[in-house]
């Protein structure tokens, strides 16, 4: 081989655009990795929802309060651990799931919900490119970086998000094959871990029929059914669990920081600076959410009675749902916009026009929480002090927002296609 030759082949390869796509999937994987070995060494300050998790169904088990943060915090303190004032604020039932992790030292359950998130964040990459048919050089980039970084938010927090996706992804999977019920149980298993995605179920029910009908409301009787469970075995409880969801999501409410990006605190701020009354605000956040949804079922239902395979439809209504429900859900901290990002990852792939496309994808990867914190200073407890700021402030709603609608300009793009 002649020096020439050498010299074009070496050329010839760093043109190759596999090489990049690998490479950039591969910087993507580091960067997860590097995350959890981060969680990892740092045991006892990170994982501090797990510490929840544990906590609440260890203290129940000794007869004190599991919804005391005073007794999360002691317990806390005698472990070694960083004093998050977070205790549990989950259903009963959820008490008696996490009691076999509670029956571990703290340290071995800790080692072993953080594989249990390892496992499930590296079926959310392979689902997202098998299920969704996103390829890698896509779907792990934007799982790993996406909306301010929120996949490394939640293994630092170890909340149940990962493995609520991966049971969400593993539904539409079964979908696919045509497999309802079991579709159901997963979607089901994980709207029992957070009720707020109840809604996401709703997609088994495409295309209709009466029996995928029967079996939605089967699936949606026994999660609501299994959340409220603890009004037979736990009375007491199930009252104070109701009294914190009602707290989380009130209507009668001031601004928050931009930790919570919902809806409902952006409305807020509206509210505040005059733009509608206080008093109204509820009114105004379920116009605007009926606003969504029937927007959304004018695309969505005419593309489920088309004719489409289901290795497309499914992904798109996947995507449509999950993009939806952050968009009108009442609370949406941090943590929760990683349900969006194979959603995300998806859209941003069909999305066909170069500059739109371009402008999106920079947008989803621009972090501002961080930028925030770290070249700002500003903390992401602070509010914004102006309605200038809420776009930034903001950024992973709007990013969802303009996602929302490039995956209905998609969806008609499809159903024009349709045969």
């Amino acid at each position: 081989m002649t020096p020439g030759s050498s010299h074009k082949s070496a050329s010839g390869r760093l043109a190759d655009p596999v090489l990049w796509q690998r490479l950039l999937v591969g910087f993507s994987l580091l960067a997860l990795a590097l995350q959890i070995v981060l969680v990892a060494r740092g045991w006892t300050f990170y994982q501090y929802d797990f510490r929840a998790y544990y906590s609440g169904p260890y203290l129940y088990s000794i007869g004190e309060d599991p919804y005391s943060v005073e007794a999360h915090l002691t317990w806390a303190s005698s472990e070694g651990l960083h004093d998050h004032p977070l205790a549990f604020v989950y259903s009963p039932l959820l008490l008696r799931l996490f009691s076999p992790l509670a029956l571990l030292p703290y340290p071995v359950a800790f080692g072993v919900w953080l594989a249990l998130q390892v496992i499930a964040l590296t079926y959310i990459c392979v689902a997202t490119v098998r299920a969704l048919g996103v390829p890698a050089h896509w779907a792990v980039p934007c799982i790993a970086f996406g909306l301010n970084g929120t996949c490394a938010a939640v293994l630092r927090s170890g909340q149940v998000t990962l493995i609520m996706l991966a049971l969400l992804l593993a539904s539409v999977a079964l979908l696919k094959r045509n497999r309802t019920q079991a579709a159901l149980l997963a979607s089901g298993m994980a709207a029992t871990l957070k009720i707020w995605i109840l809604p996401l179920l709703l997609i088994a029910m495409v295309p209709f029929s009466t029996r995928r009908v029967l079996l939605l409301i089967i699936a949606i009787c026994a999660v609501v059914g299994l959340t409220l469970s603890g009004t037979l075995f736990a009375p007491d409880l199930q009252s104070r669990y109701q009294d914190i969801i009602g707290g989380m999501v009130q209507f009668d409410r001031t601004p928050g920081s931009p930790y919570n990006q919902s809806i409902l605190n952006i409305l807020s701020y509206f509210a505040e600076a005059g733009a509608f009354s206080a008093s109204s605000l509820g009114a105004v956040y379920v116009t605007f959410s009926l606003v969504a949804v029937l927007l959304t079922a004018t695309v969505c239902v005419p593309l489920a009675l088309a004719n489409i395979s289901p290795s497309r439809l499914y992904p798109l209504m996947f995507s449509i749902a999950c993009l939806l429900l952050l968009m009108i859900v009442p609370r949406a901290v941090h943590y929760q916009w990683t349900i969006a990002l194979p959603a995300a990852s998806f859209v941003l792939f069909n999305i066909r026009s170069g500059i739109p496309k371009l402008v999106l994808l920079c947008m989803f990867m621009i972090p501002p929480l961080y930028i925030n914190r770290y070249v700002f200073g500003i903390s992401t407890d602070d509010r914004l002090e102006s309605l200038v700021l809420l776009p930034w402030g903001f950024w992973s709603y709007l990013n969802v927002l303009l996602l929302w609608i490039a995956a209905l300009g998609i969806a008609r793009r499809e159903r024009v296609a349709a045969p």
